[in-house]
């Protein structure tokens, strides 16, 4: 349509899909409403086992989003290699977050089950040992609190007001002079 301003979606939803949807929003409305009434609606009791864990949930994801990618160089083509980065994490914690740190493992290959990364890790470091970036998860927080969080271009991070330019800390030739020094945290 001529009209149409923005990129219509690539896809298309059928009304038998849009009935799916909106089954599945229902149940999981029920089930959050469930929690709330178990909860007896008791503001501390709201507080501490709804909110809070929610919370603590979105914090941890959004710590994974960002290291994983805001420290990387973006690419005009994408290049799990080189624009996302996977982090050295407790192995409890990799257990608790199914494999969510080799994030690059799961770039190269979305639909691999989570318990292959290690391997695929390994094979990485074997034939791309230049190019894999790999940190540990106190050092990419580190690099990520020092570093400005907008792209200026590909390989530069600003800040808002664009008076403030870095390189991406994790420009591949860089990555090679740290890549040693990767502690679990």
């Amino acid at each position: 349509r001529p009209s149409v301003e923005y990129t219509p979606a690539p896809f298309t939803v059928s009304a038998k899909e849009r009935w799916a949807i909106a089954q599945e929003y229902l149940v999981i409305l029920a089930l959050h409403l469930g929690v709330m009434t178990f909860l007896r609606f008791h503001p501390l009791s709201l507080l501490l086992g709804y909110f809070l864990p929610i919370g603590i949930g979105y914090a941890g994801a959004m710590f994974y989003i960002f290291t994983n990618h805001l420290l990387c160089q973006m690419t005009s083509v994408n290049d799990p290699l080189a624009n996302t980065l996977s982090i050295r994490v407790p192995k409890l914690f990799d257990r608790l977050h199914l494999n969510f740190s080799y994030h690059t493992e799961h770039h190269i290959f979305p639909g691999m089950n989570s318990d292959y990364y290690p391997l695929v890790q390994e094979l990485l470091k074997t034939h791309y040992p230049e190019r894999y970036n790999l940190l540990g998860a106190g050092e990419a927080w580190r690099l990520l609190l020092q570093t400005p969080r907008h792209y200026q271009d590909n390989q530069t991070l600003t800040n808002w007001a664009a008076d403030r330019s870095v390189p991406c800390p994790l420009n591949l030739r860089e990555l090679e002079e740290n890549k040693e020094k990767a502690p679990i945290c």
